[in-house]
């Protein structure tokens, strides 16, 4: 008997450790390969929807893999074919190490794209070639193990080995941003995969040799008594653990009282995470402490809210204070400050695993209001299984996008809102008692109508803001999403196809938002279908209830369930209208007064013709997202005259309008509407570089600057593709003036903001060459970053604000001027600038100013860069 045991605990260790690596390898590949052709393709956030659209196919394919083989073939069987793609996925990763490739996941130089194919499909395809193979084989690991320890241990569900594969996963989510991204480069980052994708393998195939016999080892005793082997043990007594909430309630309640009357001294920051977090569960303590002295089943449940309200606010707390410092705010690894967030989290862990004991759960077993019975699936269940799955999907991706086009497309803001999904999911498949319907239909019909709101152009809502009401809301949306199919579950003999068809909605989704939605919309609309489907879907599901307790003839369903269930659909469905038009409203605002539109990978374009306000004067100018871009005057002098933030009286007016003896060589990041060409004469030679085709083919049918440059005498030339890969390719320009303007909406160009790429800017300017940078942006502050990037090639930075003059076309704006040596005697219209500490501080005289230097100081790199440690305060 104590062999038997050994064996079957050996087994499950084999295979836990098996499926608890492939789903790190699983997700641990996504930010890091997303990230290491991110700056191929521009930075755009288009790069991360499109891998996340053949990660999610893939996925789809290794379900339908291990469906298949489970149900087709015979144990030996299914292990050779297993055996024979394992061999393949580690041939596919050797071949990888040969050529210029850093790591054998990672893609070669030669994979870097052209400027003439369309984006979509050189991502997936590149992504193809390069990991496409593990991948599947990553994905077929836990539905296919799952099965085969099924079937060795007959009568047993492995909820343990699924529980463990949500660990890993969250692991390499929320471990890229904090513990891999800042500690390896992406070679280092590439190699180290590698390796444990060679041990996964091994691992897999020895699974794979044991899971060749048909089965039929029962299960041990440990299972009889869920897990912990030991029949007698149970958690403390009922009124020890109401005890403890009762008294842990009352104590954070007079704490709060002190904190709030000032009879207890608290740091500033301390005290608002009191009032936010322990105020909150202290509320959610006291009924729950009741409950359980009074042995009800709604206690235990009150408790089990308390306590993960508990350790989720500890852990958001402490990321919230920490997290920039840890993912490269400039600042130490604070302990004390960890030890005091996630005490209270440890607690509330340990007071969970107390309830979550058998012999608590079988206290309460005789209620069973909250097990339901499995579904028929029927063609209607089999729909909604789909479109519950594929509308969680589409938010993912959509809000991802959203949000890295106002900030900046970096890894951290991929993985959390995957992370957000995932935990979704795991908490509504884990148990029904985490997916309470009332209280979740409720936070979803507030995160509709927040989303609404800072969906306004007119919003205004500061960058944190927006992204916690798009991060929560998705939340909360895919919790409704995951816990009504959660709700829908069959009987386990149709478990594999439900979990087929909830991959196959994913996947739709992701081909949704990735292929379909950029070539069908002319904006951004496929957020606004999330929505809308979500809220059909809310509508759907509780009318399919209401059906079907009316039909129901043994009155096991009280009538007064219909009657709340109908008055649910009535106020869901005014909700829905209401949203309906909101949404028709916002759509006729981006489309007034435009006279052409374009969508293409990078993102949508407008041309409009307006008038500008205060002096009426008829305008022309290039909108992308919310931010325009350029505009040129109609009729009148002001034709030809720089507008926008590029006007006479900026930094970079100032610097293109300092005559020279000798035709100059200049060179543009960011053609807009080619408004910088007003600035070159004739015999200058100017080279703009544009990401963007439908940029320059707007440019050139819409505004006339570049056409005037021509008839001017300068030779113009526009090269079409990534600027920073257009200049690696090319030889030293030797530039005299090298312009970046690169911003699309008011997120960060990260790839043209690094190190390395300061370091090819410095190899195309002459020697006393200038660069100047357009830093103007709404959510950033870029000056630490600037003059970082500027010391780490030996140049000296300067900071021009300059003041808005609509009746003119002029914006307020920034700019940085780098060079070597003093900066101002290069550009004499700096000289008689007075030095402010901020742009609201220029005298009421002057345009312009120079802006007091920093002594911050940020530095990114190709293999780091974080976003926050440059935002606005």
């Amino acid at each position: 008997m104590p062999v038997e045991l050994q064996s079957r605990r050996w087994l499950a260790v084999l295979f836990g450790t098996t499926i608890f690596l492939s789903a790190l390898l699983l997700f641990g590949i996504q930010p890091l390969l997303s990230k290491a052709i991110l700056p191929w393709f521009g930075g755009s956030s288009a790069v991360w929807t499109t891998c996340m659209l053949f990660f999610q196919v893939v996925l789809f394919s290794g379900y339908a893999y291990a469906h298949l083989l489970a149900r087709r073939l015979t144990p030996g069987a299914q292990v050779k074919v297993h055996l024979v793609v394992l061999g393949l996925a580690l041939g596919w990763l050797g071949y990888g190490m040969v050529g210029d490739a850093a790591a054998p996941v990672l893609p070669g130089g030669s994979w870097k794209p052209s400027a003439e194919a369309d984006p979509t499909w050189q991502v997936l395809l590149l992504l193809a070639v390069t990991i496409g193979w593990p991948y599947f084989v990553l994905s077929t690991t836990g539905p296919l193990l799952q099965a085969w320890y099924g079937r060795l241990r007959p009568g047993t569900v492995p909820y343990r080995l699924y529980a463990l594969s949500n660990a890993g996963s969250l692991l390499a989510l929320l471990g890229y941003p904090f513990v891999v991204e800042p500690e390896w480069d992406l070679g280092g980052q590439g190699l180290g995969w590698s390796v444990l994708f060679v041990g996964f393998v091994v691992l897999a195939g020895v699974v794979a040799w044991v899971s060749r016999r048909p089965g039929g080892m029962m299960p041990g005793p440990e299972d009889a008594t869920g897990g912990n082997g030991a029949p007698g043990t149970g958690p403390p007594p009922l009124g020890t653990l109401a005890a403890i909430c009762l008294v842990a309630g009352v104590l954070t309640w007079g704490w709060l009282i002190g904190i709030l009357s000032g009879l207890v001294a608290i740091e500033e920051t301390l005290a608002l995470r009191a009032v936010t977090g322990p105020g909150v569960v202290g509320l959610c303590l006291l009924p729950a402490g009741w409950g359980l002295w009074r042995g009800l089943r709604w206690g235990i449940e009150w408790a089990r809210v308390a306590l993960w309200l508990l350790l989720g606010i500890s852990l958001v707390a402490w990321l919230w204070q920490d997290g920039p410092s840890l993912v490269g705010g400039g600042r130490g690894f604070d302990w004390t400050s960890l030890v005091q967030s996630l005490s209270p989290a440890v607690l509330a862990g340990f007071l969970l695993w107390c309830l979550d004991l058998p012999s608590m759960r079988a206290r309460f077993e005789n209620d069973s209001q909250l097990r339901l019975a499995p579904v028929i699936p029927t063609a209607g269940v089999r729909g909604l299984w789909f479109l519950l799955a594929a509308a969680p999907s589409v938010l993912l991706l959509a809000v991802t996008n959203h949000v890295c086009l106002d900030v900046a497309t970096v890894p951290f803001l991929w993985v959390v809102p995957l992370a957000l999904y995932l935990v979704s999911f795991i908490f509504c498949f884990e148990g029904e008692r985490w997916y309470v319907r009332p209280l979740y239909l409720l936070q979803a019909a507030v995160s509709l109508g927040a989303v609404m709101v800072a969906l306004g152009e007119e919003s205004g809502l500061p960058v944190p803001i927006q992204v916690a009401i798009f991060f929560s809301a998705l939340f909360v949306l895919a919790m409704v999403c995951h816990g009504e199919l959660a709700r829908l579950k069959p009987d386990p003999g149709h478990l594999t196809g439900f979990y087929l068809t909830v991959s196959a909605g994913g996947a739709a989704g992701g081909v949704f938002v990735g292929v379909v939605a950029p070539r069908v919309f002319s904006a951004y609309l496929e957020l606004h279908v999330g929505l809308v489907l979500v809220a059909a879907l809310v509508i759907a599901v509780l009318s399919r209830e209401v059906w079907a307790s009316r039909r129901t003839v043994d009155g096991s369903r009280p009538r007064s369930s219909n009657r709340v269930g109908a008055a649910a659909i009535v106020g869901w469905t005014a909700l829905a209208a209401a949203m309906l038009f909101v949404l028709g409203r916002m759509g006729e605002s981006t489309r007034r007064d435009v006279i052409e539109v374009s969508r293409n990978f990078y993102g949508v374009l407008r041309v409009r013709e307006e008038r500008l306000p205060g002096s009426g004067a008829a305008i022309r100018r290039l909108v992308h997202g919310r931010t325009f871009h350029g505009l040129q005057f109609l009729e009148g002098p002001g034709r030809e005259e720089p507008t926008s933030y590029f006007g006479r009286h900026t930094g970079v007016g100032m610097l293109l309008g300092t005559k020279s003896q000798a035709p100059r060589r200049i060179g543009i990041i960011g053609l807009g509407v080619g408004t910088l060409s007003v600035y070159p004469r004739s015999g200058d030679r100017l080279t703009f570089y544009e990401l963007d085709p439908d940029v320059h083919q707007m440019a050139e049918k819409h505004f006339d600057y570049l056409e005037s440059a021509r008839r001017r005498g300068v030779d113009l030339d526009v090269v079409i593709g990534d600027a920073r890969l257009s200049l690696e390719r090319q030889k030293p320009q030797r530039f005299d003036v090298l312009v970046l303007d690169a911003f699309a909406s008011d997120a960060v160009p990260v790839h043209l903001l690094t190190q390395e790429a300061f370091a090819i800017y410095r190899r195309h300017l002459v020697e006393d060459g200038v660069l100047a940078l357009h830093v103007s942006t709404a959510h950033f502050q870029l000056q630490p970053l600037v003059t970082a990037l500027a010391e780490s090639i030996q140049m000296q930075s300067l900071t021009v604000v300059s003041a808005p003059d609509l009746g003119r076309g002029q914006q307020a704006c920034q700019w940085m001027l780098v060079a070597s040596g003093d900066i101002v005697s290069r550009v004499p219209g700096l000289a008689g600038l007075d030095t402010v500490r901020r742009r609201e501080e220029i005298p009421p005289t002057a345009d312009s100013a120079i802006l007091q230097p920093t002594a911050r100081r940020v530095l990114w790199t190709d293999s780091f860069s974080n976003p926050f440690a440059i935002l606005a305060k």
